[in-house]
């Protein structure tokens, strides 16, 4: 049986790719606006909702926050979305175990949300974990309270590469 919502996901995600080389065209605001309105809705456990979000456009900006961050080898002119950890509204909301382990969990599903919804609007994402957290936490004037956690760029891709190989599934699934 065929269900035309599954197979439109099902092609999001074996469609979409880290992309590293982008348009110097920037998104528009709104459209990023629009991604993050319904990144929120990722669940979060508890319900925590401990992402925090925060944007650069500005060019000076996003070298400043490349020059600190390893893991950043894109070119071009994409947005980068922070995505911070609030630790002190998840321990009040969710606990220790949510603010010391599972907020590195939060955060990869909204960046997996971000990326999967970027790509349905024609943008290419690249997560970025190797970063200085201090300099980037510095830079951006963020509360103390803050924990960036990963950079996400968003852009128009300049070309998407081909897929990966992927190990077969009967090596990735145990049934008891």
């Amino acid at each position: 049986m065929t269900c035309p919502l599954f197979d439109a996901v099902a092609k999001v995600v074996r469609e979409r790719r880290s992309i590293r080389e982008y348009m110097d065209e920037q998104p528009p605001k709104e459209v990023i606006e629009e991604i993050l309105d319904l990144a929120r809705w990722s669940p979060s456990g508890n319900n925590v909702q401990d992402w925090r979000f925060t944007v650069v456009r500005d060019k000076n900006m996003l070298e400043a926050i490349k020059a600190f961050s390893p893991g950043w080898i894109a070119s071009g002119n994409p947005v980068a979305t922070i995505i911070s950890s609030d630790r002190e509204w998840a321990l009040k909301k969710g606990g220790r175990h949510i603010a010391e382990y599972l907020y590195y969990v939060h955060a990869g599903i909204v960046a997996q949300t971000i990326s999967l919804l970027a790509h349905a609007k024609g943008l290419g994402t690249c997560m970025i974990a190797s970063f200085s957290r201090e300099a980037v936490k510095t830079l951006l004037s963020l509360p103390e309270n803050w924990e960036p956690v990963l950079i996400m760029l968003v852009g128009y891709p300049r070309n998407a590469p081909q897929p990966p190989p992927r190990l077969p599934l009967d090596e990735l699934v145990t049934w008891r």
